[in-house]
């Protein structure tokens, strides 16, 4: 176990709901063993005490071990209520904010069970059951605030946080699952949990699943929170193609963790899916990697990749009832899975042709081929490149300098042997390079509109207009300057001769 230092969180409150296991978790069954044999305990300590003030010695072995057998078939009975009406689950609703933790049970069966047994130990007289029913009644909800918890003590074979004061364990059951995804979600989102829920959105609306939504990062239940076995199939082929992701999904080794200034000792971190743990009864080779999920909507979850004789598959179920339903489940799916598709059939081109025109600067360039390319496709035994149809899927135009966005669909008509399902791969296109070279030299129409030439006669017009009204303004103005000073002097020999006389 690993003690941690407690800090108050300095966000806004976090709550989640999770179905806590019941017969696997010690800290439930130390629970009930205290309620119903430490109760047990008490009433033969009283009754022992009361035959002893009577005398009647004797009789105390024999109640002793009555009312013991009672107690421990008070205990085994509460395993089965734990088995079959609670089928090993107990809805649980925790809350971390700034003022502490709080846990509430909110399955409705157990609240309906607690009050049950305290009223029928009153009708029966049994103090071990009417007291468990009250103690687990009291224990429907707690809290805990930050100024009395002085340590936490983590621990990971249980996946639980037990706050504690300094004498006795105060809160238990602190599920530990969100944390890693919420950090994953902080990274991603480069700083906060919520924008990197939107790119995940962001990326499963890429990848065209339109039954997929995440309202968290870490799965637990919420009403927005959505996916289906055929999305989440999609979303672990992605994953496999991106560089690494494959490698540490398919280990199987076991992870050591040194010792850190707060954990002294080496630490050991091993598989848990007991299909692929080889001692385990369960055990399928052919699984390369796998991940196990549980929530209250989904149920027992299962995902992985297998390899079988060549062929290689993705396979998701949900809604296992039982925990192990789910290696049932998937046994049963890689039995029908690998005995109908046992192997890949190659469709070659089919000349499928289309012409897709091509723009650039501004005009058109010419037209292109495109192509379908072939693809190998998993198809179910008895179904040939006949069963599959192609069509290519285009754009109107390709601009020239983008990436063109060219599909070749292949659409398997399954029939009864194979659902109908396509898929999309890049198509060819033929002809571009020439159409290129060909288009080099070439003014394009919407060239000529820009060109500076274009433009010439109607610039040496107006500039030669210019020149000319600029010719003749000017000698306007001499003309009239001249005819002014011939004016003046006229006049003023006309003034003179009128005084000689």
């Amino acid at each position: 176990m690993e003690e941690v230092v407690i800090t108050p969180p300095r966000t806004e409150s976090l709550q989640w709901d999770i179905d806590v296991p019941m017969l696997t978790n010690r800290h439930i069954l130390a629970g009930l063993a205290k309620a119903m044999l430490g109760a047990g305990v008490l009433v033969v300590a009283l009754v022992s005490l009361l035959l002893g003030v009577q005398g009647d010695w004797d009789a105390i072995p024999g109640v002793t071990a009555l009312l013991l057998a009672i107690s421990i078939g008070l205990f085994a009975f509460g395993l089965l209520v734990m088995i079959f009406p609670f089928k090993n689950r107990l809805a649980s609703r925790f809350t971390i904010d700034a003022e502490g933790v709080h846990l509430a049970v909110t399955d409705g069966t157990a609240r309906v069970g607690n009050r049950l047994a305290f009223w029928m130990g009153l009708a029966l007289g049994s103090g071990a059951a009417a007291g468990s029913g009250l103690l687990a009644a009291t224990q429907e909800s707690q809290a805990l605030r930050w100024s009395g918890a002085f340590r936490a003590v983590v621990e990971p074979a249980t996946r639980s946080i037990a706050f504690c004061n300094g004498w006795r364990t105060l809160l238990h059951q602190m599920a530990l699952r969100t944390i890693g995804a919420n950090l994953l979600a902080e990274y991603v989102g480069e700083g906060t949990i919520a924008d990197g829920v939107e790119k995940m959105n962001a990326k499963v609306k890429e990848l065209g699943l339109a039954h997929t939504h995440f309202a968290n990062p870490h799965g637990i239940s919420d009403e927005d929170h959505y996916t289906s076995c055929y999305d989440m199939a999609q979303i672990l082929r992605w994953a496999l193609e991106q560089p690494g992701f494959e490698q540490v999904f398919t280990r199987n080794e076991m992870y050591t963790m040194d010792p850190t200034n707060i954990q002294p000792v080496t630490r050991y971190f091993s598989q848990q899916d007991k299909m692929r743990i080889g001692s385990s009864r369960y055990y399928i080779s052919s699984i390369l990697g796998s991940k196990l999920g549980y929530t209250n909507t989904a149920r027992y979850s299962y995902a992985c990749l297998a390899e079988q004789n060549g062929v290689r598959l993705i396979c998701v179920t949900m809604q296992s009832e039982l925990s192990t339903d789910k290696y049932n489940d998937m046994r049963t799916l890689l039995d029908y899975a690998f005995s109908t598709f046992t192997g890949y059939t190659d469709l070659p081109a089919q000349g499928i042709t289309a012409p897709l025109s091509v723009v650039g600067g501004g005009g058109s360039l010419g037209t292109v081929t495109v192509s379908d390319p072939g693809v190998r496709l998993l198809l179910a035994n008895g179904l040939t490149a006949d069963d599959v149809e192609v069509t290519l899927e285009l754009p109107e135009s390709y601009v020239l300098g983008s990436d063109p966005e060219v599909y070749a669909v292949y659409t398997v008509h399954g029939g009864e042997k194979q659902e109908s399902t396509s898929v999309r791969v890049d198509a060819e296109i033929s002809g571009l390079p020439e159409l290129l070279e060909n288009s080099t030299g070439q003014e394009l129409e919407a060239a000529k509109a820009v060109k500076p030439q274009s433009h010439a006669f109607w610039l040496l017009g107006i500039s030669l207009g210019s020149t000319a009204a600029a010719a003749l303004v000017t000698f306007l103005v001499v003309r009239f300057i001249t005819w002014r000073k011939k004016r003046r002097r006229t006049r003023t020999e006309q003034g003179q001769t009128r005084r000689g006389k």
